[in-house]
């Protein structure tokens, strides 16, 4: 079965994220700890990412935005 290039793009860069760039297979004994830390950074982004735009439009609370965006970024730059 083949996959549509998307797809594929897709695949290979959830791979690379899952493996740190390849660095860890599945049989490496720090596999888990780097799955793990990159799925909290996920959930952290979109936390962040979710409280930045309830800051701007509901609450207009601009200072707490910004704080949350330069969070978002952090969490961003450290998963890449």
């Amino acid at each position: 079965m083949t996959q549509k290039p998307f797809m594929q793009k897709v695949v290979n860069c959830w791979n690379n994220l899952m493996t740190c760039g390849g660095n860890f297979t599945p049989s490496d004994r720090h596999y888990r700890r780097a799955f793990l830390i990159n799925v909290m950074l996920l959930a952290a982004m979109g936390v962040f990412g979710l409280f930045t735009l309830l800051n701007l439009m509901v609450f207009f609370d601009y200072s707490v935005a910004v704080v949350d965006l330069v969070a978002f970024t952090l969490s961003f730059s450290t998963l890449i």
